[in-house]
């Protein structure tokens, strides 16, 4: 970091942490029910939840000097011989030590840099201090460190506001229907930033490419970037359902969800979040775009029903050797259909030259991608020679390439000329991400059990389960999204479900005693 002309600098300014985070965080909550007649209810209610501060894999603080996890003393010094001493030039990871050793043999610069006085071994232990080794063997390793791990010091602990009305219904006496809207925004998420990223917008032919509008160009940070808490995010929904109540051996459950999830930052969660494309050029507002998990359109019904033969049924109700084979049978059903999630269509990446100063570049929705034939756009220089698929919508085509055009390309920006407009910086980095979703998917699982009673009120149950029933292929989405390749669009890989949930049709058969 000294060729950055930046210093390291220990301070106890605040004495039990590095940062500082809001102690005193109220979160209200408020609920309204309203009987509008006998059989119809109107509920409403809002409500402040705060989350905890997360950061992908951990406090990444503790990589930073002094706590950085390379230089621990047990890095290639402890063997089965003991504790090793590391060598005066070889650094924090001096695999050439020997163990136990007086470290690697000094040159004669070295020692001659020294006053003709070799140092080794010199101890590395807390009790005699390491002042030498974090010196030269250990954090002198690292003084010219390029990647380095950022922070706010001043953390706004992220919350979410949630509010919803619903109206709900009785139809008949075991039948209930409700249908509402359920809506939150999300405030001071995660969003990992760059800004010792390019200042501005620069010829792709640039000899210098970012060096020359990077205000630190010989420093990056790690994966997770500046860790910033200043993301929001959306959700909107309408909710519909209806339910039938334990009546007659059967109830049920119908449900359907059409929703639309928004962020502008990535985020530690599952399903991570839009990938940004120069935060010093692109404020997080203008990423604002459909979430990695964004699902349009969800319905899901379960429901159970005791089939009507044996003791007390409507058939085969008159004991013996029937009733114990067919009688107290039950089946459940669980029905799920859902639309696809987003995902984010590159450019070329053949001839095609982007201009410098992204970190992320995107091809520009112009047409429906979900309509097959048109012509290639002249502006797509990769895709010259390629067709328009007729069809679309299907595995090898899943959407059409030529609705999609490349952002302008870095040639057409003189060398010399700097661009740090928002409007400039829109139009060489091209769309927002996740333009469009991927295959929806539906499956069918089923199961039928039976309670076999033994003693004081235990029993075995026999039960025969299976999933994904009709064998309904589950289609991923697309492999390849750039616009330069002849598979772009194209499907190989199937959904990914939870672990131990197979895609094809599965049987299993169970029996459990219990007591």
């Amino acid at each position: 970091m000294a060729s950055q002309h930046i210093d390291i600098q220990y301070t106890n300014a605040n004495p039990h942490s590095l940062v500082s985070v809001q102690h005193y965080n109220f979160a209200p909550r408020i609920g309204i029910s309203y009987q509008l007649s006998p059989k119809t209810v109107v509920r409403s209610g809002y409500g402040l939840f705060y989350g905890s501060i997360e950061a992908p894999g951990g406090a990444e603080l503790e990589t930073n000097y002094p706590f950085a996890y390379q230089v621990v003393l047990y890095n290639n010094y402890l063997g089965n011989g003991g504790p090793c001493f590391p060598s005066y030039e070889g650094g924090y990871s001096n695999a050439a030590s020997q163990c136990p050793s007086t470290g690697t043999a000094e040159s004669p610069q070295t020692v001659a840099a020294l006053g003709g006085i070799s140092t080794l071994p010199y101890p590395a232990t807390l009790e005699t201090g390491m002042s030498l080794y974090l010196q030269n063997g250990g954090i002198g390793s690292f003084a010219n460190a390029s990647t380095i791990s950022m922070s706010d010091s001043n953390i706004k602990t992220t919350y979410t506001e949630a509010y919803n009305l619903a109206v709900e219904r009785e139809l008949t006496k075991n039948i209930v229907a409700s249908v509402g809207y359920v809506g939150n925004v999300g405030k001071h998420t995660y969003a990992s930033t760059n800004p010792l990223g390019a200042l501005a917008v620069t010829s792709s032919n640039d000899p210098n490419k970012n060096q020359g509008t990077n205000a630190f160009p010989n420093l990056s940070f790690s994966a997770s970037g500046d860790q910033q808490w200043i993301g929001e995010s959306m959700y909107n929904s309408l909710q519909a359902k209806i339910q039938q109540r334990y009546s007659n051996g059967l109830d049920f459950l119908a449900s359907y969800t059409w929703s639309h999830s928004e962020d502008d930052a990535t985020n530690p969660g599952i399903g991570g979040g839009p990938a940004s494309r120069n935060t010093n050029l692109i404020p997080l507002r203008d990423e604002m775009t459909n979430s990695n998990y964004d699902t349009r359109h969800r319905f899901t019904f379960n429901g159970m029903y005791d089939l009507p033969f044996g003791k007390g049924r409507r058939y085969a109700n008159q004991g013996g050797l029937l009733d114990y084979l067919v009688g107290g049978w039950q089946v459940s059903a669980t029905w799920t259909a859902q639309t696809g999630i987003p995902f984010t269509v590159g450019t070329g990446g053949g001839t095609f030259v982007g201009a410098n100063g992204f970190s992320q570049l995107n091809a520009i929705r112009v047409g429906d991608p979900f309509k097959g034939g048109g012509t290639v756009p002249a502006a797509n220089i990769d895709m010259a020679g390629q067709t328009c698929p007729a069809s679309v919508h299907n595995r090898t085509n899943w959407y059409n390439p030529c609705a999609f055009i490349d952002p302008a390309p870095g040639g057409n920006i003189p060398v010399g000329q700097y661009l740090t407009d928002l409007a400039s910086a829109i139009q060489y980095s091209g769309s927002k991400s996740n333009q469009i979703h991927g295959p929806g998917w539906e499956r069918v699982n089923m199961s039928g059990f039976k309670n076999f009673n033994t003693l004081h009120g235990q029993y075995v149950q026999l039960r025969a389960d299976a999933f994904n029933l009709f064998n309904t292929p589950s289609l991923g989405n697309p492999g390849t999204t750039n616009l330069s390749s002849t598979t772009a669009g194209r499907i190989t890989n199937s959904q990914t479900f939870q672990n131990y949930t197979p895609d094809a049709r599965f049987f299993q058969l169970a029996a459990k005693y219990v007591f």
